[in-house]
């Protein structure tokens, strides 16, 4: 297999693993002693991107839920003015 289609199966896979069993994944992520291999860097990079998008995913939500206001809040401000 050449270089390019090991750094796309290694960085999918590491991706994909992080998705669905982060546990799995860094017990795999430890014990690649050497990450000089293209498997294995794209591998870390596949987890590192799963791990960025979590975090960005989770700031937009809470921004989200913290700033729309619902409408219950809506009707409490509506009150306020009318009385």
């Amino acid at each position: 297999m050449d270089e390019i289609k090991v750094t796309k199966k290694g960085f999918n896979q590491g991706y994909l693993l992080q998705h669905l069993n982060p546990e799995l994944a860094a017990t795999i992520r430890k014990g690649f002693v050497d990450d000089k291999t293209p498997y294995s860097h794209a591998f870390i990079k596949g987890i590192e991107e799963k791990l960025s998008e979590k975090t960005i995913s989770k700031h937009k939500n809470f921004d989200i839920q913290r700033f729309s206001p619902t409408k219950s809040t809506k009707t409490k401000d509506m009150d306020k003015d009318k009385g």
